[in-house]
């Protein structure tokens, strides 16, 4: 009986859990095009602008660091940083009105 009941379980695990990252990300992008004004810098495709404000989508920065990309939209950012081979030096406001859930949904 166990044996039929555990996939059944998982299968019904997944599903759920794919339906709450599904509504993260939304929560996400709603944010990030609205209240949390993300895109004015970093674009809604998250390429950011030439020369002075680095991309998100794609960077070699932020990639494989999560607390990287936590601390700086809760803290902000002010100085050189290297993006994809490039030398940005600019400031990243920090974004302290955020609550830690609407930077996880942010960041999701």
């Amino acid at each position: 009986m166990f044996q039929r009941i555990c996939p059944l379980f998982l299968a019904f695990a997944v599903v759920l859990h794919a339906d709450e990252t599904a509504e993260q990300i939304a929560r996400g992008k709603a944010l990030y095009e609205g209240a949390g004004a993300c895109f004015t810098c970093h674009q809604l495709d998250g390429t950011g602008i030439s020369q002075s404000v680095p991309p998100l989508a794609g960077s070699d920065w932020i990639k494989d660091s999560p607390e990287r990309r936590i601390h700086i939209t809760r803290y902000g950012l002010q100085g050189p940083i290297k993006v994809n081979e490039r030398v940005y030096n600019g400031i990243m406001p920090p974004q302290a009105q955020l609550t830690s859930g609407q930077i996880a949904d942010i960041l999701t």
